[in-house]
This record gives structure tokens, C-alpha cells and sequence, in this order.
């Protein structure tokens, strides 16, 4: 039996052309029958065989590629195709394409003589680090940039506040590339970094010198400070001197004065003719205490309500209404009484310029002046009307 199975074994080697040498190729393979027979109906020939003469990948690597299809267009969903190099350069293009792509030059004359666009097209933007010199017209174009090939380039669409204008060293430029070769559109100006820096400054300064709260600042506390209290509603200033908080006073606002007829009770003139006690000013306050008169010299007090006071003035805001009350008023030891309806129409009306106030100069009818002494004299009502915030004192 063992006779005829090496005799079976050895026909195998009928009609084999090996040489020795050949056959020692074989010497101290392991390799079963079934692993040879895998080879069996292989077409290969030795040169298509070499290639895989060092090849150090596994099974598990080699099998990596089973399925797998070498393709000319990369389509990223798809997990079975493997793509060639130029199938990647054109997918990358087309990313950069839609982000538009960035070329950064260092000023206006130093323009690419070829549009930087990777499709020579529109979208691509070209930063211009310092753009100064850069000469914009009123209708928001300019040509003064130029290629490194010194080919006259055109920009469009600068916007409305930079018309007429010469861009100013240091400024940054962004544009847009177009479909047509050197010509582009406005993107972006970029600041220059010291304004940025000074910009970041003074509004880091404003931040400490300014602050809103309902309680006092504490800390990081310097003379000139100022503090909103929205607890009291009032502006405040730091005084370093007295280490406090002081309330920020206004010296006013003074506004001239006329008078004219008032259509409410009491009205009906635009002077004093004995009856009429209502007026309408031409710029009422909003309180009487806003209104600062004065007869003959003496200051008249002001008084809530809103019809004819006993004592003095009255205001109502709504209707611009001054009312008043003119007692006999003695002036001086000199001077006569005179009575409210001796008063007449103002003859004179003049404006000073003392802390923008305004004086109206108002004489009584000679007729009808009731003198305790001398008869020719004549009185004069000074009726001093101003409007004022805070503390403020009004000179004739």
C-alpha cells in the first residue's frame, strides 16, 4: 500500500520541466496540499507573481480591499470607492471655491496679475494689509491700486461714507474678486491696531470712570468719577477731597420770556390793564419755582395751585399761565407806591445776555400813577421772568 501512494505521488511529477534548482525552491515548505491547491487554475505569470515578491501585508490588510473600486470622482458618502489624487483636487477646489478663498497682499499695488480665484471667478478675497494712499471717488470707485505687473486694477462699491476719500496709512482693505481679470468689489475695512488698542482703552476708561448702580461705588474710586444712583435717579461725581459722593448740580437753562393774552379766566390782555391777572408765556417752566420775578427789585415768592394766588405768582405749566398777585409794594423811602392798575403796556423790551436771562422793562401810565410824593415821578415794574434748573441767579 505505501508502495503505490509514493508511486501515486511521484506521477504528480510526470511531464514537470523543473530543474533541480527550481525544485529546491520548494525545499522546507510546510505548506499543505490544500494550500497549494489554491493555486491550482492560477493564469498568473511570474512577472504578475513578483509583484508581491516583499510584500510584508497581512491577510486581514490585503483583504481591506476586497470590494473596494478605484474611482475618478470622490463622492463622500460613499464607503466603497477609493478615489484617484485628481478626484480629490477637484473636490478640495470646489470647497475653497465656495468659501471663497483668501490671498493676503501687503499693500494697493501689489495686486496679482492673474485672478487669484482658483476658478477665475468671483468670491475670492484678497486682504490688503496697509492700504493707505488708496484713492476713492464720489461715486465709490477707485483706481488707484495697480498689479506687481503695475496693471491698473478697479475697485467697486466702496459705501457712501468713504466717498471722496483717501484711504490713511495703516488702514486695512478687504475686496472680492470678480469674473473679469483686476477688476473687484469692496468687502471690509479693517482698522489699524493702534486705533483698536486706543479704542479698547478709552472704553475700558469710560467703564471705570462711569457706573450705574443703587449703592455707592466702593472701589477703584478716583476724583472726577461719576455714578448713576438709580435708587435716588440722580448723577453723582466723586470728589476726592471730601472722599464722597457729591449730587451733580446744573447751572440751567435760561430762556427769554414774552407775555401774550391768555384765553382762561382772568386773561383777556397781553399787558396790565388793571384786570386781567392771567398770562401766557411764550416759555413756561414746569413749576413756579422754575420762574424767578421779581417787582420792583423785590423777588416775588412762588406758590403751588393753579388759580389766582393771594400772595405773589402762581404757575400752571399745562397752559404756559403765569398768575399774578402785585401787592402795593413800598420801593424805597424815595420812591411812590404805585398800584396794579396803574400798570401799562411795556414800552420797552430788552434782552441781556446775563447768564442768558431776560429782562422785560415794564412803565406804568403816567394818568393814572397815584404818588404819595412828587407827581412827575414815575415808577418802573421790572418784571424779571426766567427759566431755570438748579441753582441759578439771573442778573439785570
Amino acid at each position: 500500500m505505501e508502495q503505490q501512494s509514493a508511486t501515486a505521488e511521484l506521477n504528480t511529477l510526470d511531464g514537470v520541466t523543473a530543474t533541480t534548482s527550481e525544485l529546491n525552491t520548494l525545499d522546507g515548505i510546510t505548506s499543505t496540499v490544500g494550500e497549494l491547491n489554491v493555486l491550482d487554475g492560477v493564469t498568473a505569470t511570474t512577472t504578475e507573481l513578483n509583484v508581491t515578491d516583499g510584500l510584508t501585508a497581512s491577510t486581514a490588510e490585503l483583504n481591506q480591499l476586497d470590494g473596494k473600486t478605484i474611482s475618478n470622482v470622490l463622492t463622500p458618502a460613499n464607503n466603497n470607492d477609493i478615489p484617484t489624487s485628481s478626484a480629490v483636487n477637484t473636490y478640495v477646489s470646489g470647497l475653497l471655491n465656495a468659501l471663497g478663498g483668501f490671498v493676503a497682499i501687503p499693500n494697493e499695488a501689489s495686486f496679482p496679475t492673474t485672478n487669484p480665484d482658483p476658478s477665475d471667478n468671483a468670491g475670492t478675497v484678497v486682504s490688503i494689509a496697509d492700504a493707505g494712499g488708496l484713492v476713492i471717488d464720489n461715486s465709490g470707485t477707485s483706481t488707484s491700486g495697480t498689479t506687481t505687473g503695475n496693471a491698473a486694477v478697479t475697485i467697486t462699491g466702496f459705501p457712501s461714507s468713504l466717498h471722496s476719500t483717501t484711504l490713511g496709512n495703516d488702514l486695512g482693505l478687504q475686496v472680492q474678486t470678480t469674473s473679469t481679470l483686476n477688476t473687484y468689489t469692496y468687502h471690509k475695512l479693517i482698522a489699524k491696531e493702534t486705533d483698536i488698542t486706543q479704542l479698547s482703552d478709552d472704553i475700558n476708561d469710560f467703564n471705570a470712570r462711569y457706573r450705574v448702580s443703587a449703592s455707592a461705588p466702593t472701589t477703584d474710586l478716583d476724583a472726577g468719577d461719576l455714578w448713576f444712583d438709580t435708587t435716588a435717579g440722580k448723577m453723582k461725581v466723586y470728589d476726592a477731597n471730601d472722599s464722597a459722593w457729591e449730587e451733580v448740580q446744573s447751572v440751567g437753562n435760561f430762556s427769554i420770556n414774552t407775555l401774550s393774552s391768555s384765553s382762561g379766566t382772568g386773561g383777556g390782555s397781553a399787558t396790565f390793564n388793571g384786570s386781567a391777572y392771567r398770562f401766557t408765556l411764550s416759555n413756561a417752566g414746569a413749576t413756579a419755582q422754575q420762574m424767578l420775578v421779581s417787582v420792583n427789585g423785590v423777588v416775588q415768592k412762588p406758590n403751588s395751585g393753579t388759580s389766582q394766588p393771594s400772595e405773589a405768582l402762581r404757575l400752571t405749566p399745562t397752559t404756559s399761565s403765569l398768575l399774578l398777585h402785585l401787592h402795593l409794594v413800598r420801593a424805597t423811602s424815595s420812591s411812590p407806591l404805585v398800584r396794579r392798575s396803574t400798570l401799562a403796556s411795556p414800552v420797552t423790551t430788552r434782552s441781556t445776555r446775563h447768564n442768558w436771562s431776560t429782562v422785560l422793562s415794564l412803565t406804568p401810565r403816567s394818568a393814572a400813577v397815584q404818588p404819595l410824593r412828587r407827581p412827575s415821578w414815575l415808577s418802573l415794574l421790572t418784571l424779571l421772568t426766567t427759566k431755570r434748573r438748579g441753582l441759578a441767579l439771573a442778573k439785570t
